[in-house]
């Protein structure tokens, strides 16, 4: 006979703020929890954007009051002129790789069932269920069944590749990982570099030993992504306030760790990582552009995977995308995948359509161009 459990909803801040405990608690036995799952990362992500999305937590616990999983969603009010929709997705809408429930592994399905249940009840109250960025290996992938066929239209579609290096027990450093040939290179690229700037690697995890290397890292982001005319996720003051923020509350348990490469008295190149459970994740990275003949980008890249092999870790993490530079290093890839469930609607067709849309300007370097003149950027 399946334990009792009870379902519960958390929709303020404050409420948010007082699971980070239990939160935590609960993600350490999640045997499939990423570093996205930490109530550090969905918390600072959800305050990056909360005047958008409105936190929809459910909260499953057992007989004892004991939290057993956790479904940490997000309302937003989706608008297209007149047109609007209310779409329940995941509360880190924009900055989260990976998104998945939080489960303890002895009871997860008898919870699944419990957050399924609770996704066939309140369907109506949303136009479109969008469940985005979906790892082949999560609970949701496993689950099944949450939504009903015959009252909408129910769609899992692969959307991208995640690249990841699987570390051999047996490499030494980055010289035993690649080929000789591609040592050799980078072996060129790192001894150029020295040569012509001088170069200083170093790593800040602590407080305010942060402070700048996290203002140099989303600098050099910003700029990296101008040259390639994209925005870049730190383009606005409210979102650099923000990530910093959220960092600084990672920081407090070791999750990340930014990395700077330094030459001629200045910073050129700078990587922000993630850890968690033997993992190294590669959230971020940017370069001085007037730099690129000298490949400090490949340079600090090698240097940030070698402190990972010698960390003896187990996997380095090259997260969303399948850029052809990660796989100078990754050596497998995830796939990843969107659930959505649609009312029969026509503003979930909308909806539909508009992303579509979206994801095809997306992938124009023209129209990305021709949005950031506009910009004036």
């Amino acid at each position: 006979m399946s334990p009792p459990f009870t379902i519960e909803e958390v929709s303020s801040e404050e409420e948010f703020r007082r699971l980070r405990p239990e939160w935590s608690d609960l993600t350490d036995r999640d045997p499939r929890a990423t570093v996205f799952q930490t109530w550090e990362f969905q918390f600072g992500g959800w305050m990056l954007s909360r005047d958008r999305v409105r936190p929809v937590i459910l909260l499953v616990r057992d007989g004892t009051g004991l939290l057993v999983g956790c479904a940490p969603f997000g309302e937003i009010r989706w608008k297209l002129g007149p047109i609007s929709a209310s779409i329940l997705g995941f509360g880190c809408i924009k900055y989260c790789d990976y998104n998945d429930l939080i489960l303890d592994d002895g009871v997860s399905h008898g919870v699944i069932e419990k957050i399924a249940g609770w996704l066939r009840d309140h369907r109506n109250r949303y136009d479109v269920i969008h469940l985005r960025q979906v790892r082949e290996d999560a609970w949701l992938i496993d689950g099944g069944g949450y939504f009903d066929p015959d009252s909408g239209q129910v769609e899992k579609r692969e959307t991208d590749t995640a690249p990841y290096l699987a570390i051999d027990r047996s490499w030494e450093s980055w010289e035993s990982l690649l080929s000789g040939r591609k040592a050799r290179a980078m072996r060129y690229t790192l001894k150029r570099l020295t040569k012509k700037l001088g170069s200083d690697f170093r790593t800040a995890a602590q407080g305010n030993e942060l402070t700048q290397p996290l203002d140099d890292f989303m600098d050099l982001h910003q700029s990296r992504m101008g040259e390639k005319n994209q925005s870049g996720i730190f383009a606005e003051s409210h979102v650099r306030k923000g990530f910093g923020e959220m960092i600084r509350l990672m920081s407090e348990r070791d999750l990340v760790e930014i990395h700077t490469m330094s030459g001629e008295g200045r910073t050129i190149a700078a990587v922000c990582t993630f850890q968690y459970r033997g993992v190294v994740s590669f959230y971020q990275g940017g370069f001085d552009p007037a730099l690129n003949r000298l490949s400090p980008g490949k340079a600090i890249q090698t240097l940030c995977v070698d402190r990972a092999i010698r960390q003896d870790v187990k996997e380095y993490d090259f997260l969303t995308g399948d850029e052809p530079y990660k796989y100078t290093w990754a050596n497998k890839e995830r796939k990843l995948f969107d659930i959505e469930f649609r009312r029969r609607s026509w503003k979930g067709s909308v909806y539909r359509t508009a992303l579509r849309w979206r994801e095809k300007l997306s992938e124009s370097e023209r129209l990305r161009r021709l949005y950031l003149k506009l910009k004036g950027n």
